[in-house]
């Protein structure tokens, strides 16, 4: 990121900005990637921030809960996922969308003390999907996660996401549906022509 002076950042730096864009507030934390943001149910703010990973290092990110006034009340590091996405849950949990250290896809499910609720991969015996791209949730607490179903495909629920196969093959988009306790209820897939 690059400030208003044009100076390289190369902390964490989140801002919130009112309607005319003025900023509120902003919070930095040094040496994080940050990934994503999200409006929690009272007001907060939540970040998921990806650890710079050393070879052979096992994946992991920190869960940011701020106040509405942009104040930290929470950083909590989480070991074992790479977060590529995040959205908030019914209850206020954190759904992160992400990578495992055996390369697998997971959703997983987070409480504000960064303990794991639920978690679920994007995997069957033998092969795992091949990107997530975005995560949300729904008025029952259902989450939902779209993304590349890659080569081989998976299951979700009862249902098997097929992937293209090859890779002469358009790309096979999937969106798989989760209930509010991480089970897998259903996937559909989809050929982007």
């Amino acid at each position: 990121a690059i400030d208003a002076q044009g100076r390289r950042l190369s902390a964490l730096h989140a801002v919130r900005l009112d309607a005319q864009g003025d900023e509120v507030w902003s919070y930095a934390r040094p040496s994080l990637r940050g990934l994503s943001v999200a409006r929690g149910r009272q007001g907060d703010t939540l970040i998921v921030s990806n650890l710079p990973e050393a070879s052979g290092e096992t994946p992991a990110f920190e869960l940011i809960t701020l106040d509405a006034d942009g104040k930290a009340l929470g950083v909590e590091r989480v070991e074992g996922l790479c977060a590529f996405a995040t959205a908030v849950g019914l209850d206020g949990e954190t759904i992160v969308v992400g990578r495992d250290a055996s390369q697998s896809f997971v959703v997983s499910s987070y409480d504000a003390r960064g303990e794991e609720l639920w978690s679920n991969s994007l995997r069957d015996a033998y092969h795992t999907c091949s990107e997530c791209k975005a995560v949300g949730t729904d008025a029952e607490g259902n989450v939902y996660v779209i993304g590349d179903a890659g080569l081989f495909g998976f299951a979700v629920g009862d249902d098997r996401i097929e992937g293209n196969g090859n890779s002469e093959v358009p790309s096979i988009f999937f969106l798989a549906s989760f209930d509010r306790k991480g089970r897998g209820s259903w996937g559909r897939r989809f050929v982007l022509l």
